[in-house]
């Protein structure tokens, strides 16, 4: 649906998996909780619906969710480098920097 918390349950749902390898620049955010509701304008003549909904796991508490402290609660595994080079192939190249990692990551891991 275009939006980080469908990213952030994605990640969080493979990384229980025993075969995946969570990679990434940065750790998903924790923003895998749905909030919404309803605006009703002008008089009820428009209104705008959105999800609301919570995402628990298997023991029926919040899957993920950033506390106070703003930390993600699904860390990766393993982190890709990001430097100079990194951020010129991305935005001045416009290359697929994280996929062409993970295919040589997958590449060069034992079988």
């Amino acid at each position: 649906m275009y939006c980080v918390s469908a990213g952030d349950v994605t990640a969080y749902l493979l990384s229980k998996l025993p075969n995946v390898t969570l990679a990434g620049i940065t750790d998903p955010n924790g923003s895998g909780q749905m909030t919404g509701g309803c605006c009703v304008l002008s008089e009820g003549i428009v209104s705008v619906s959105y999800p609301v909904g919570l995402t628990i796991n298997e023991d029926g508490e919040p899957a993920i969710d950033t506390c106070a402290d703003m930390v993600s609660r699904n860390p990766v595994e393993v982190r890709i480098p990001f430097d100079y080079d990194a951020a010129m192939a991305i935005f001045r190249d416009n290359k697929d920097y994280e996929l062409d990692w993970a295919v040589n990551f997958l590449k060069n891991s034992d079988k």
